[in-house]
């Protein structure tokens, strides 16, 4: 019965949006050891641009980002009707 409820993570993509890179390098070093799909965001422009390109599963959302903070960065993709299962 919980058969339905498995899946492969590997097949996730992920997106990091973290502006230090020392830090968003470790997460992704940590994500892709199982070989799961990951990119890079620093910016806020670089986050939506990303998710445009790449369709992420999955987006792990810095709190203060140096062009708009991540809380912003939410609102605005809820407001989008964003919840990782269509497209902004």
């Amino acid at each position: 019965m919980l058969e339905k409820y498995r899946f492969k993570m590997s097949e996730y993509k992920f997106l990091i949006v973290e502006d230090d890179i020392h830090t968003a390098d470790i997460m992704a070093a940590y994500i892709e050891s199982d070989e799961r799909t990951v990119r890079i965001a620093q910016t806020a422009q670089d986050c939506f641009e990303e998710i445009d390109a790449f369709q992420p599963d999955l987006i792990l959302l810095d709190h203060n980002l140096p062009d708009k903070p991540g809380l912003d960065i939410l609102k605005q993709l809820r407001g989008q009707g964003w919840d990782g299962e269509q497209d902004c």
